[in-house]
């Protein structure tokens, strides 16, 4: 199980699939789904928020981020791993916005991910035009990564751990 915590996060795999449906529903808001993928954008309902859980590759990873005070899911993590790479996709509520949080969690990544014999590279994929997203995973040591191959309007950024 993978699960991690920095000093206002707990990051752990979801452990009950309906209450992490019903949290997709309220973290994706339209903000937040915009800059994610298709599948991601679509998620109108629990029920829609449940397929997609149930719906994950069997080498990805659901991970629920809450704040370390509350029990309240408050975005999630995509953790695909392959090979000695591990594909990580984040996002937060709205409301977290403009806290750090977002540097905290990828910090909290980057430390589970050099306590993980398996990991040696954390691969981060971000829309073009998300300048947030890409300033934390700079600010977090990553490097753009032309080798990894992206869709249009996106960019891939890497770090060695």
């Amino acid at each position: 199980m993978i699960a991690f915590e920095t000093a206002r996060l707990r990051v752990a795999e979801i452990d009950d699939e309906s209450a992490a449906a019903a949290a997709l529903v309220q973290v994706l808001s339209p903000n937040v789904a915009a800059p994610l993928p298709p599948s991601l954008q679509t998620i109108d309902s629990v029920n829609a928020a449940a397929a997609w859980i149930a719906g994950t590759a069997p080498d990805e990873r659901l991970l629920a981020v809450r704040r370390a005070d509350d029990d309240d899911i408050v975005g999630f993590v995509i953790l695909r791993l392959d090979g000695g790479a591990a594909h990580i996709g984040y996002f937060l509520a709205e409301d977290q916005w403009g806290q750090g949080l977002g540097s905290e969690l990828v910090r909290g990544l980057v430390a589970w991910a050099e306590g993980a014999d398996a990991v040696s590279q954390l691969i981060g994929i971000a829309a073009d035009d998300n300048a947030a997203s890409i300033a934390t995973m700079k600010r977090a040591g990553f490097v753009r990564d032309e080798t990894v191959e992206t869709t249009p309007g996106m960019v891939a950024f890497s770090r060695r751990v």
